[in-house]
């Protein structure tokens, strides 16, 4: 029928158009949208990593996982990045998409040389280091001179002589101990502090071997010694703890480095980069809403459509099945004055209706009821005619037989009277 094909085609149409919106919106729009929450997710994390790894009291070890995360992140977002550029997108969205990536290729290099002013420090606490240095020089440069004192004084030395027993040695063995591990992963500083910690010993050997003459009262050896090997020993000391304090100058110097470029170039970088991809991430929401009410619209429509189009199935289907019932109630009508004419005797009427429906095999076996019914009434009508002729035959033969009969009746009357009057005749010649 018509109608339903009408119906199922643009059913149809009306279905691919919404799927086709609804798949934009699906593959197209949602992706785009997780892609851009990624790079903005990525680069939220990147910032808070950058920000800790600024901080020269970070753990060495926690260090390490920062810097492998970061870059971790760095293939993630390229990952992102490629898989967004290859949705499709409109004119709005590539402009917007243009600005955002030149924004994260200018924020990249930024971010990666901040993170190697700081990615190698293995030091901990190294902004203290310098303070600490110049606390114990300051302290020690005392020390001599009292030592100095002693010596020109020809009394006992009443400092400390024993170097491990110093705050200096203290905080040297406590601090060596905490970040043993740490320094041997930083080599530099580790042949540093070696370098001092002997000379603070040949410092201290060098005190005791001037105080065991003052001891002695060999104030000439103690004073020849303190000048020969002494000032020496101290300036030993002095160049091996301003060695330390420079090393940790520097790294603190590529802290602050990386802090103000953390917080100056990195930061405005940072922000372009999120700020382009919020501009991306509102075209692209916008066009998702866009494709949703359009897959609304068309779906309303075809809605619409298909209902005309059932409306007009339906009229048309009526309009057929009047028709059709029409053409049936003739037919049958034709059938049922055949049956009145078969009653009044006509058997020579016919139907011969054409089809294959069942109306028509019904009328082709009445038609050949008809047919060897006419057949049979012929057949009885000659065997009728038959008897008929034959029976005026016999009433003629019976006809004819009876006139004879009674021919003879009259013979015999005639021939009894006869003798009647013979015997009167005799009667009477008898008297």
């Amino acid at each position: 029928m018509p109608s339903p094909l009408a119906v199922g085609g643009l059913g149809c149409f009306g279905l691919h158009a919404t799927r086709s919106a609804l798949d934009t919106v699906i593959g197209v729009r949602t992706p785009q949208i997780q892609d851009i929450a990624r790079m903005t997710e990525i680069l939220n994390q990147t910032r808070t990593d950058e920000v800790a790894l600024v901080n020269p009291r970070l753990d060495p070890k926690r260090r390490e996982q920062v810097v492998a995360e970061l870059g971790k992140a760095m293939e993630d977002l390229a990952a992102a990045r490629r898989q967004f550029a290859a949705l499709p997108m409109t004119a709005k969205q590539a402009e917007l998409w243009a600005r955002a990536r030149k924004a994260l290729d200018l924020w990249r290099p930024k971010h990666e040389r901040m993170v190697d002013l700081v990615a190698d420090n293995r030091i901990v606490n190294v902004e203290i280091l310098p303070g600490v240095m110049s606390q114990y020089l300051s302290h020690y440069r005392q020390w001599f001179d009292d030592l100095r004192h002693a010596v020109q004084s020809k009394g006992r030395f009443t400092g400390d002589l024993n170097p491990y027993a110093s705050d200096f040695g203290h905080w040297l063995a406590a601090y060596h101990s905490s970040t043993t591990s740490t320094i041997t992963e930083d080599p530099t500083l580790n042949d540093l502090l070696s370098a001092l910690q002997q000379s603070h010993e040949a410092l201290y050997d060098m005190a005791n071997d001037v105080d065991d003459l003052l001891a002695k009262g060999r104030f000439g050896k103690a004073r020849a010694l303190l000048a020969s090997k002494g000032q020496p020993s101290m300036e030993a000391f002095r160049n091996a703890a301003e060695a330390v304090r420079n090393y940790a100058d520097d790294r603190v110097t590529q802290f602050d480095l990386a802090a103000d470029f953390a917080f100056g170039d990195v930061a405005k970088a940072f922000a372009a980069c999120v700020g382009n991809l919020q501009d991306v991430s509102a075209a692209v929401a916008s066009q998702a809403v866009n494709d949703g009410a359009q897959a609304e619209s068309l779906s309303s429509h075809s809605q619409l459509i298909a209902l005309a189009a059932t409306g007009a199935g339906l009229l048309l289907a009526l309009g057929f099945g009047l028709l059709l019932a029409r053409h049936m109630t003739r037919r049958l009508h034709r059938t049922m004055g055949m049956l009145q004419e078969l009653e009044q005797g006509h058997l020579d009427v016919r139907l011969e209706l054409a089809g294959q429906d069942e109306i028509s095999e019904m009328s082709r076996a009445m038609d050949v009821f008809a047919e060897d019914l006419q057949h049979r009434v012929l057949g009885v009508n000659a065997a009728t005619g038959q008897l008929v002729a034959i029976s005026e035959h016999i009433t003629a033969a019976a006809y004819r037989v009876s006139d004879a009969a009674h021919s003879q009746a009259k013979g015999v009357e005639a021939t009894g009277e006869a003798a009647r009057e013979i015997g009167l005749s005799v009667g009477q010649v008898g008297e």
